[in-house]
């Protein structure tokens, strides 16, 4: 049970192969939910209310900083690439 989303919109859950993250959007409660790796297991982050879009940016802009191992307050120039 994704919390905040509806049976209907649980089936269509995206898979980030490279993160592991899994996100799903709910667009009858206007919730979106993705998966917060927490002691080994599956917890659910739930956002709402949010629209799709930003919903969107949100989750690029988290898997986007996961990749990079930015942290919020980190700044551009501060960022150091192997």
């Amino acid at each position: 049970m994704i919390p905040g989303v509806c049976s209907e919109c649980q089936n269509r859950i995206l898979v980030d192969e490279i993160t592991k993250t899994i996100t799903t959007y709910c667009e009858h409660n206007k919730t979106g939910a993705l998966t917060v790796p927490l002691e080994s297991k599956i917890r659910w982050l739930a956002i709402s209310p949010i629209t799709a879009e930003r919903f969107k940016e949100y989750v690029s802009d988290l898997l986007g900083r996961a990749l990079k191992g930015v942290k919020k307050d980190t700044k551009e120039s501060d960022i150091t690439y192997n």
